[in-house]
């Protein structure tokens, strides 16, 4: 049998524990939190606390100076497009409107998603009811209803093609 009042007393000793374990780095912030925990535990476990803080600092560093040399490649060739273009006799077009005119389309993810909307395109098709009320259609998507059921009766879409006059 288990003595309650000693698992009582050890989950209260590791909740402490987890209080002071868990000192978020903000308050690490305050030079005077610093210095009060510094004074209560001992020199070696401070340097040892030390050590590891630069260790951290050096990744971080080296981490920043990655990001800021990516940086300074993309900026040099972006100036070297600008020069191209320039050579090119082009001006007054940035390098973000190029980008913006050869995007890539979004790519399709999970069941049913939807990549970029393809934009409207000619009609290709033209159909003429009995009414005298022409349908067009581009190819894509749906058939229309008057077109489809023109299709059962044996009509064959190369029937409804426009003709185009060049």
């Amino acid at each position: 049998m288990i003595d309650t009042k000693c698992l009582k007393c050890y989950v209260r000793r590791v909740n402490d524990f987890k209080e002071d374990f868990l000192m978020s780095l903000s308050t690490l912030n305050n030079i005077r939190t610093i210095r009060k925990e510094a004074r209560e535990i001992s020199f070696e476990i401070f340097e040892e606390i030390l050590e590891k803080m630069k260790q951290v600092h050096e990744e971080l560093l080296a981490d920043q100076l990655e990001i800021e040399e990516k940086r300074a490649k993309k900026l040099a060739l972006m100036e070297q497009f600008r020069e191209m273009l320039a050579a090119e006799g082009i001006e007054g077009i940035s390098i973000s409107e190029i980008a913006d005119g050869v995007a890539a389309p979004a790519a399709k993810k999970g069941k049913g998603a939807k990549g970029d909307k393809r934009g409207a395109v000619e009609r290709k098709y033209a159909y003429k009811d009995e009414n005298g009320k022409e349908v067009l259609w581009s190819g894509r998507g749906r058939l229309p209803k008057p077109v489809e059921e023109a299709m059962k009766k044996g009509a064959k879409k190369e029937d409804f093609l426009i003709k185009k006059e060049d």
